[in-house]
């Protein structure tokens, strides 16, 4: 942000979550990935889902970015920290056992499932041996892009993990992926590619 739009972070608390389920569906409202794995109507879950999370999770951290000019929510991220091993077995094992049901307003469930397989396939080969912390949630309003609110949410949560002691972890998207880079992210073996024809769609994500 620039000077005379100062940014701070805050906790998330319960009250806030109507208000981070709307800047999702803003910022990812053009995103067919996203439409295809989760349908047009993904907030009122998403609603439920982060209060699930903050309410009974110990392992997640949700932080909001408001703009100090206006008091506004402007983005928000979600970073989960497994100190051990066992947390994040246990972790990986629940989002396995979560496969057997797609949401429910999925358009294309079987995307949804591939694509979250191999996310946790990726996870239990390059991050089960060390404690981590995993940046699950990044989320800008689509009129404040581009001023450095996602960088300063990623380095806030690379600023944490490293007082922890944990080595840091994300999947990146297309668009965000020279961001990640910027902040100091590298590749780790071969990119999650999904091929959209076997879906029935022409392109590649």
């Amino acid at each position: 942000m620039s000077q005379s739009h100062p940014l701070s972070f805050a906790p998330v608390s319960l009250e806030d979550i109507p208000t981070l389920a709307q800047i999702h569906h803003d910022a990812f409202a053009t995103n067919i990935l996203i439409h295809l794995m989760y349908g047009d109507d993904s907030d009122s879950g998403l609603v439920s889902d982060l209060q699930n999370t903050l309410q009974t999770d110990q392992t997640a951290r949700l932080t909001k970015a408001i703009d100090n000019k206006t008091g506004e929510i402007i983005g928000w991220s979600m970073w989960n920290s497994y100190l051990d091993k066992e947390t994040l077995t246990a972790a990986l094992k629940a989002a396995e056992d979560r496969l057997t049901s797609p949401p429910k307003n999925s358009i294309c469930p079987d995307l949804y499932l591939d694509l979250k397989r191999a996310v946790i396939a990726k996870r239990k080969l390059w991050i089960m041996e060390r404690s981590t912390s995993v940046l699950n949630i990044l989320v800008v309003r689509p009129q404040d892009q581009g001023k450095g609110v996602g960088k300063a949410l990623v380095l806030a949560g690379l600023e944490e993990a490293r007082r922890k002691g944990l080595q840091a972890w994300l999947e990146a998207s297309t668009e965000g992926y020279a961001l990640y880079r910027r902040c100091g992210f590298r590749d780790a073996g071969d990119p999650i590619e999904m091929d959209m024809a076997k879906y029935g769609h022409d392109a590649k994500t």
